[in-house]
């Protein structure tokens, strides 16, 4: 007869899971362990901040590995290390670019702003093109009659195509100043001074 395993509970089997995930993982073997680190080694004036760095985590993983707290020195010199790196980034001419746009983007709201603006501009100008074609498509316009209103129309889809966002504020407002109630209604959501649309208007790059 086949013997019935009782079977074990949920919470059971994970931390047998567990156990068994962190003895396999203590025992593999390393490709990237940095070998024969010392701790004499950050004492050295022309180490590099990223190889300080990298040699105060291993030494802290090995503290920890131990069951020892890290020495409260490592976290100075981390501290330091990070430091050094960080003023590595923002060497001007071979620092790190990218680094130095995120320090930019965090002190100045400005470029945050124009930051935020640039990563979505493309669904920006869909939104807005899809806006101006709704009024102002040339299939609707062969419909109207000649006259101002079917001019302004042409200046506001005309401005959206070329991305002209400055000349598409000044159409905007003079085709709600037409007389026409109507068309007065459906330039006021396109107007810049809607509050969907004031940030790219007013300050799109031109």
């Amino acid at each position: 007869m086949t013997e019935k395993r009782e079977a074990l509970p949920d919470e059971t089997r994970r931390e047998a899971g567990h156990a068994l995930l962190n003895r396999v993982l203590r025992g593999a073997a390393r490709r990237y362990r940095l070998p024969g680190i010392e701790a004499a080694r950050l004492r050295d004036p022309d180490i590099r901040p990223a190889t300080a760095l990298a040699i105060v985590i291993e030494l802290a993983r090995r503290a920890t590995d131990s069951g020892a707290a890290p020495a409260p020195a490592l976290k100075d010199r981390f501290i330091e290390a990070l430091a050094g790196m960080i003023r590595e980034a923002m060497r001007e001419g071979n620092g790190d670019p990218v680094f130095q746009a995120a320090v930019l983007r965090h002190r100045f709201p400005h470029v945050r702003e124009y930051a935020s603006l640039a990563a979505h501009a493309s669904r920006d100008r869909r939104r807005i093109e899809a806006a101006v074609n709704a009024l102002a498509h040339p299939a609707k316009r062969q419909r109207l009659a000649q006259g101002p209103w079917r001019e302004a129309l042409a200046r506001l889809h005309a401005a959206a195509s070329s991305a002209s966002w400055g000349e598409l504020r000044d159409a905007a407002r003079r085709l709600s100043a037409l007389p026409e109630a109507a068309g007065r209604r459906r330039a006021e959501r396109l107007t810049p001074h809607h509050p969907s649309h004031m940030p790219l208007a007013a300050r799109w790059p031109r």
